[in-house]
C-alpha cells in the first residue's frame, strides 16, 4: 500500500496520460508486427558487422517460423537468418546499394 501525505496531493497524477502512452505504443507496435514476407520478396535486412551499411538488400530465400527468415544477400553468395523485426520490404534490387 502507499503511504499518502501532504506532499502526495500536490504531485500530478499521470495514471490516464500513461495509459494513453501506452495505448498508442501499442497501436503502433500492431501495425508494425505486420510484417509478412513470402519467398523472393526483395527486403532489406539489418546488417549488424561492424564499419558496414546499416541495411542491406536481399531476398527471401525461405521461412523458417513465424517470424524467422532466411534471405540471400550479397547477390545470393551468402545467407542470412534475420527475425522479420529485422527485415523490411523494398523495391531495390540485390545488385543496387540503398536502405530502407
Amino acid at each position: 500500500r502507499t503511504l499518502w501525505t501532504r506532499l502526495s496531493l500536490i504531485q500530478p497524477d499521470v495514471t490516464g496520460r500513461v495509459l494513453n502512452k501506452q495505448a498508442e505504443q501499442a497501436s503502433i507496435r500492431e501495425h508494425l508486427g505486420k510484417h509478412q514476407f513470402e519467398q523472393g520478396d526483395m527486403v532489406v535486412v539489418r546488417d549488424y558487422r561492424l564499419g558496414q551499411e546499416k541495411w542491406q538488400p536481399g531476398i527471401v530465400a525461405q521461412k523458417n517460423g513465424t517470424r524467422s527468415y532466411e534471405v540471400k544477400v550479397n547477390s545470393g553468395r551468402n545467407t542470412w537468418r534475420r527475425h522479420a523485426e529485422q527485415m523490411r520490404q523494398t523495391r531495390i534490387s540485390d545488385e543496387s546499394e540503398g536502405a530502407p
